[in-house]
Order: structure tokens, then C-alpha cells, then sequence
């Protein structure tokens, strides 16, 4: 019989108050979602019906700020936005830079005879990257800048005169958080969400919550049963470990028997070394379930050792 393990669940009011709260932001209302969806196209100056096809730079912080939206609410609602398909976030921390041909091919033919400087560079990035005229196309500049044989500074200054000559769109890796479309800006007001089913998702993890705390404040049925019927699961067997088992175990025995059985264990462990089976037919005029609460309520509390499976007096 191992020793159990004590295990403490701390919780107050205030704990109790910041979950609610933590669940108020996870839900915002579809008013306060429309707003937001609004606020978002406002600061990056998107017009309705209209896909654009760029990252924007999306500092969320300096958004909330100019708006006055509570941050963590802010993180929740761009996130049910992202849910619903409309708007991504992307971290770009560890993002690359793009490029893309902005003229067509004869006219890039054009300005490679007229400027012969650019010509090998223009012609390794057509072999390396051959839809670079219908795509941004990734690129690392230290890893592009080893395989052409230049330096990295050099390659940059490349590609920003040309660039600067209309030739490519050259956009560097910016870090931090961007935002795109994922589909052509909507009318706030005619955003497909249903209040309905928020307020049915909203209503379930109330649920799930309130049935959390009354695990906490529980003090009347088996913490095991309790778990098992969160997760769905019906059981009538308590778990004997935790405190409520541990109290009504202890209830079964009246105080007298109780002092009466430790008395009588105690003193045969006081003679010799012995296993629990030994110890029950040694005391075969008491129920075996109560000779095995006392035990492990003399091994917790340290008045008997065990050595293998065998105890001893301490």
C-alpha cells in the first residue's frame, strides 16, 4: 500500500471572477464583432468589396490603443475572425522577403539590352524563379546572395534599384504581426455570423465552467465521480483517495473502534514485521475494508513503516 501523494486545489472569489471575465472576452458579442471588423478596415484603409492582395503591418497593441479596445477582448475577437475565414494573422518573425516582375517579359527584354549591369543578375532570377511574373515569390537574401556568388549588401542594393526603376516589386522581411484578407472586405453589417450560435457556444463554456467550480467547492460527493460526469461518463464507484473519500471512510469508524483497531495493529507490528494479508487474519473478528483504512491512515500519518510489502512500528 503506497503512501498517497497530497495534492491541494486553491481557489477564491477572485479566481472565480477572472474566469468569468476570461469567458466575457472569448465571446464578444456579434455588435462588438461588427465594430471591430470595421475599426480593422478603417485603420488599414480597406474599402468594401475590394481583396487586397498585401500583408499589412498589424501592430495589434497600437490598434487597440487608437481605438480604445480592451487588448485581451481585441485578441479574442481577431481571432474569431480568423475562425470565420475573414482575416488572417501572420506572424512574420521568422517570414521572407518577396519579390515579383512588375513589367512584362518584352518589356523587361527592353531594359535588359539597355542596361547591361542588370542583365546576368535579371537572367539568373528567370532560371531561378520562373513564375516570378504571376507571383510574390519567397526569397532569403543571404541564402540567394551565397547561391549568385555577391555579397548580401550588394544583392539588396540590386534588388532596391530596381525596384526603385519599376522593373520588380521588392518587399523586405519585416517582422512582427501582418494581416491579410482572406476574402474581399464585407460590409460590417452584413458580416454571415449567426448571434444565435454564439450565444449557444457562449452558454456551453459557461456551462463547462460553472461545472469546474463546483469541482473546486465541491465537498459532498467523490472528486473521480465528478470528473468522469464532466467528461460525460456515469460511475458509482468512488475513487477512496480523495478528501471527501477520506472523510467518509473515516466517518464508517467510530472513534472508539477506530483507536481500538490502530491499538491492535499497532501491537502486532510492535512483535513482528507483517504484510497486510497477515495482518487481516490476525485480526479476523474486524472487516477487512476498516483494517485497511486504518493502516493507510497510520502509514500517511507515520506511525507505521513498510519495507517491501511488509510493515513495521516506527
Amino acid at each position: 500500500m503506497a503512501k498517497q501523494p497530497i495534492h491541494f486545489l486553491l481557489i477564491n472569489q477572485s479566481d472565480v471572477k477572472r474566469n468569468k471575465d476570461i469567458l466575457n472576452f472569448r465571446y464578444p458579442m456579434l455588435e462588438e464583432i461588427q465594430e471591430m471588423y470595421q475599426k480593422i478596415a478603417d485603420y488599414l484603409q480597406v474599402a468594401v468589396n475590394t481583396l487586397p492582395e498585401e500583408e499589412f503591418e498589424f501592430n495589434i497593441e497600437s490598434f487597440a490603443k487608437k481605438y480604445d479596445f480592451n487588448i485581451t477582448k481585441t485578441f479574442h475577437t481577431l481571432q474569431f475572425l480568423e475562425n470565420e475565414d475573414l482575416i488572417k494573422l501572420l506572424d512574420n518573425s521568422f517570414g521572407s522577403s518577396k519579390i515579383r516582375m512588375a513589367i512584362n517579359n518584352a518589356d523587361l527584354y527592353k531594359f535588359q539590352i539597355a542596361n547591361s549591369y542588370f542583365d546576368n543578375f535579371i537572367r539568373i532570377i528567370l532560371r531561378k524563379f520562373p513564375g516570378i511574373f504571376n507571383n510574390n515569390i519567397s526569397i532569403k537574401e543571404k541564402k540567394l546572395s551565397n547561391e549568385l556568388n555577391i555579397s548580401e549588401v550588394k544583392l539588396i542594393n540590386i534588388l532596391q534599384k530596381l525596384e526603385q526603376k519599376g522593373i520588380i516589386s521588392y518587399i523586405p522581411k519585416h517582422g512582427g504581426t501582418h494581416l491579410v484578407y482572406l476574402q474581399n472586405r464585407l460590409d460590417s453589417k452584413r458580416l454571415n455570423i449567426s448571434k444565435e450560435r454564439l450565444q449557444e457556444a457562449k452558454e456551453y463554456s459557461n456551462k463547462k465552467l460553472e461545472e469546474i467550480i463546483a469541482y473546486a467547492y465541491n465537498r459532498d460527493e467523490c472528486r473521480s465521480i465528478l470528473l468522469l460526469k464532466y467528461f460525460g461518463e456515469n460511475s458509482k464507484e468512488r475513487c477512496q483517495v480523495c478528501d471527501y473519500c477520506v472523510k467518509e471512510n473515516r466517518k464508517t469508524l467510530k472513534q472508539k473502534d477506530f483507536e481500538e483497531i490502530s491499538k491492535s495493529i499497532i501491537k502486532l507490528l510492535d512483535e513482528n514485521e507483517l504484510n497486510i494479508e497477515e495482518i487481516i487474519d490476525s485480526l479476523k473478528e474486524i472487516k477487512k475494508d476498516k483494517i485497511e483504512n486504518v493502516i493507510q491512515y497510520l502509514f500517511d500519518k507515520d506511525k507505521i513503516s513498510k519495507h517491501g510489502n511488509k510493515y513495521s512500528r516506527i
